[in-house]
């Protein structure tokens, strides 16, 4: 089977799964189109405590480079959105950008969206409690 038949298959979770194993991975947009359906629902409440800790850590992070400024900014994106925007609007730009990127990993994953979900917020929340008391206590 090649990639032209793997089109005119109907879109839904079982073909995807036995298509993989003799046509190798779906283009990435027929992919994507596959896994979306139905998303936004079926992790909704994941998706919700995501964004909130990605709201702490971004609001954290324009707190700390505040005071310490943007060179103390270790996550590449968000650092160079600080110097791009400045160190209240970079930190929100750079916070979209990782939201954006994240929901489209877990979109293509979708098999572990809940994982990738868990996963990066608690390194949010973690990042968010570090930027606020973390860094006093291991300075």
């Amino acid at each position: 089977m090649h990639l032209g038949q793997a089109k005119r298959i109907s879109f839904n979770i079982l073909t995807c799964e036995q298509i993989a194993p003799e046509a190798g991975l779906l283009p990435i947009g027929n992919r994507l189109k596959l896994n979306y359906r139905g998303f936004w629902h079926t992790y909704r409440i994941a998706i919700s405590i995501f964004t909130l800790a990605l709201i702490a850590d971004g609001l954290s992070t324009v707190y700390f480079m505040s005071y310490l400024g943007v060179s103390a900014e270790i996550h590449p994106v968000v650092r160079f959105a600080s110097v791009v925007f400045g160190p209240i609007a970079g930190p929100v730009v750079g916070s979209l950008w990782k939201w954006a990127a994240c929901l489209y990993v877990a979109i293509y994953c979708r098999k572990f969206a809940y994982s990738i979900f868990l996963t990066t917020s608690i390194v949010y929340i973690f990042a968010a409690w570090y930027n606020i008391w973390g860094i006093y206590l291991l300075v």
